[in-house]
């Protein structure tokens, strides 16, 4: 944990070498450095404040009543969405081995028309998300290799003007996820994530029709693919059912994806998505959606990240048709307080 005189070995070699592939090591050796005495650091603190300011263009707002009752080619608003998340947490207690965090998740979206003015129709379609979670993280070893964590009972509440006539509370969920991270080797981490949650809903004045019990799993892995940790493959294959009241709300769905991530012109990630879900529904509803992204990421500094990302997605559907594409910038942020 000798974080400074690792940094001033490496900043020798900076600055004497005359090799640039081992400039560029040592370059990465110093960020790295950088990042575990920030870690290191953040241990010993008890409250953090985490958040993303983003603005997006989406060609196509889907509103909820189109995701309902339509039987044709969805095509509704498209505009300037603004999106607002805020996560205060405080963390209780800590040790080499475990920590319970307490964190309340705040996300909220407002739709605005093509001139940045209001859209009363696309309006219908803005969450408020408050969410409590309370995860314990546990660490330890498997069979001798890394392992850990994360036991999350929550609370979520869904608020939306569906119809245009105010806010009102839609869902509210009592939830419970476990994710559990393994590291094989130093090339590929294993991750098995499991949810389940309870929900009570009231959409559109259907107030028991979406009342759900939903769970689902997920598998994924991140496989390092160079020695200087600058590219990844992280291939992912999750479940999930919601056996709800009515047919309308009750599915199964199955989804792919894949991603790959790049480090390009030294400061930037280079981040590209390949995804596809089946869903079925206890009614007539099938949807077969693809979903292709890319988009890119720096660093601001120890505080501050930022990210732009376009996205296009093909929904073909028996009964909930539309193609669309999102363009997301984003500023995100992370503080903490000793």
């Amino acid at each position: 944990k000798r974080f400074d005189d690792a940094k001033v070995a490496f900043q020798y070699v900076l600055d004497n070498s005359t090799d640039p592939n081992m400039d560029k090591r040592a370059e990465k050796f110093i960020e790295y450095t950088l990042d575990r005495k920030a870690l290191e650091a953040k241990r010993s603190n008890w409250f953090f404040v985490d958040g993303v300011l983003g603005l997006m263009y989406d060609s196509n707002i889907i509103l909820a009543d189109d995701q309902l009752t339509r039987n044709n080619d969805v095509t509704d608003e498209n505009g300037w969405r603004f999106l607002a998340q805020l996560s205060p947490k405080v963390r209780p207690y800590y040790s080499e081995s475990d920590e319970i965090n307490i964190s309340l998740n705040l996300t909220t979206l407002k739709s605005f028309d093509d001139g940045f003015g209001s859209n009363d129709v696309a309006a219908t379609a803005d969450p408020i998300v408050v969410g409590l979670n309370v995860p314990w993280t546990h660490r330890t070893t498997l069979s001798g290799k890394g392992f850990f964590f994360d036991l999350t009972p929550a609370y979520e509440t869904i608020i939306m003007d569906l119809d245009g006539t105010g806010n009102a509370t839609i869902t509210n969920s009592i939830k419970l996820s476990m994710n559990n991270t393994l590291v094989i080797n130093k090339n590929w981490i294993a991750k098995a994530d499991y949810s389940f949650a309870s929900n009570d809903s009231n959409i559109l004045g259907d107030e028991e029709g979406a009342d759900s019990i939903s769970g689902a799993i997920k598998f994924s892995s991140i496989f390092i693919l160079n020695k200087d940790l600058e590219r990844y493959l992280i291939p992912e294959f999750s479940y999930r059912t919601n056996d709800a009241t009515s047919s309308i709300y009750a599915f199964n769905r199955v989804d792919l994806g894949v991603t790959y991530t790049s480090s390009i012109f030294d400061k930037f990630m280079w981040n590209n998505r390949v995804a596809y879900f089946l869903a079925n529904y206890e009614s007539t509803r099938v949807d077969n959606n693809y979903t292709l992204s890319t988009g890119v990421s720096a660093r601001i500094n120890s505080n501050w990240n930022w990210g732009l990302t376009g996205t296009y997605i093909i929904n073909d559907s028996t009964t909930n048709r539309y193609n669309k594409y999102t363009i997301v910038n984003t500023f995100s942020f992370s503080y903490y307080v000793s």
